[in-house]
């Protein structure tokens, strides 16, 4: 599964690490280039770039740079960005690096827009277990992305090999079926489809079965078994199957009357055992 222009906001934590690992073995060799962005607060870089002004003189010096003169002062304050990038070019891929000062959400969705695809660590790019809530830079890069988007947890295995599209007829789930298919097919990995209940009329599901094999990419559909509701359905089919990516669409996957406050994909991107990616 490849792709061209990749952005990895980095932190510096094991998950951050991971998902550069995983950026790399995404991109195309010769062709891909992988951005890297780490969000800074403005102390930190004054901290690092000018470390013997004071304070308030520190602050204003930074804040008059002309902006590619502040960019590099923030790259040499940033020993994370130079550690990810370091780690890239080892492996022989094209990097390009950037610093930001300020919210990370936003940072991010911005430099995003033009990219293939967005690569978090589980973490965010805080570096803190947020337990039984998603990290709210995920949540909120997850809410505003128009561009696909992963995230991967440490360890990484190092490629993927075992894609698991999980699928319930609805809208969100089906905006993902044929980049899954595409991106598969493309990296000649088979792609086993999950079929969960849901909202799936029998003349829906024909048509999907139909454009499924018509398609040249090696599927293997498979509907779902066992108690639980279709997160619990999706993780025991990871872990039984042995499969190392996850694939969904941005919604759906919720059973009539779920009133959780956390959405299902949301769950399966703060608990699934493998990487998850998100397309649209």
């Amino acid at each position: 599964m490849l792709m061209r222009d990749i952005l990895v906001a980095v932190d510096g934590s094991p998950d951050s690490d991971a998902a550069v690992d995983a950026a790399a073995s995404l991109c195309r060799p010769g062709e891909g280039t992988i951005y890297l962005l780490h969000v800074l607060s403005l102390g930190h870089a004054v901290a690092g770039a000018f470390a013997g002004l004071p304070r308030r003189l520190a602050i204003d010096a930074l804040s008059s740079l002309p902006e590619g003169v502040a960019d590099d002062a923030g790259i040499a304050a940033s020993p994370i960005l130079a550690a990810a990038a370091e780690r890239l070019r080892s492996k022989g891929v094209a990097v390009e690096q950037r610093v930001e000062f300020g919210p990370i959400p936003g940072w991010i969705l911005s430099h995003a827009r033009d990219k293939d695809l967005v690569l978090l660590g589980r973490t965010g790019t805080g570096g803190k277990s947020h337990g039984s809530v998603l990290d709210p830079v995920i949540a909120g890069v997850l809410a505003g992305t128009i561009i696909p988007m992963a995230v991967v947890a440490a360890p990484f295995a190092g490629r993927f090999e075992r894609p698991l599209l999980a699928y319930d007829g609805r809208a969100g789930s089906h905006a993902a079926l044929t980049p899954a298919l595409e991106l598969a097919h493309a990296a000649g990995l088979p792609l086993t489809i999950l079929h969960l209940p849901g909202y799936a009329p029998k003349e829906s599901l024909a048509h999907v079965r139909k454009h499924l094999d018509d398609h040249p990419a090696t599927i293997r559909w498979v509907d779902a078994e066992g108690a639980g509701g279709p997160v619990e359905r999706v993780l025991a089919a990871l872990t039984g199957w042995k499969h190392d990516l996850l694939i969904v669409g941005p919604a759906g996957y919720r059973e009539e009357g779920d009133g959780a406050a956390e959405s299902p994909v949301e769950s399966l991107l703060r608990r699934s055992p493998v990487p998850v990616l998100v397309l649209r």
